[in-house]
């Protein structure tokens, strides 16, 4: 805000992770959480960073980015990630998809939990509407 420079966060949340490891087993779950942090780190600027809240829940924080270059970013990310497949135990291929709530900070925003509390709401809109999808917060 200092230097009047856009920021996003995103909160990223894989869909249905409870049925990978439930079908597939805790490895494959392990590997599918290797593989989207490596898809995320792929997807990221130099500048960005990518880290594990927990689970299957991740966030990133996208400097310099307002909503429109933030959101492409994501929406690329979401594609890869529904078009990868990993080989389980048994040698079957499964995948797997994204939700993405996304918040950009506006010049009301009063603090970083705001910022968050609002990717967090625009990542619920996205399971509500079907998941597999990229929600932008709109104030």
């Amino acid at each position: 805000r200092r230097f009047a420079e856009p920021l996003s966060v995103a909160l990223l949340d894989l869909d249905h992770f409870k049925r990978v490891n439930d079908t597939f087993g805790h490895d494959a779950g392990d590997q599918a959480l290797i593989t989207f942090s490596q898809l995320c780190q792929e997807f990221a600027r130099k500048i960005d960073l990518v880290g594990r809240l927990g689970g299957e829940e991740f966030v990133m924080l996208l400097p310099r980015a307002n909503k429109e270059p933030a959101f492409e970013i994501l929406q690329r990310l979401r594609l890869k990630v529904m078009e990868t497949r990993i080989a389980s135990a048994s040698g079957a291929p499964f995948g797997f998809t994204v939700s993405i709530g996304l918040a950009s900070l506006r010049p009301h925003t009063r603090d970083l939990r705001e910022l968050l509390r609002n990717a967090d709401a625009a990542l619920y809109k996205a399971k509500r509407e079907g998941r597999n999808r990229v929600e932008s917060w709109f104030e």
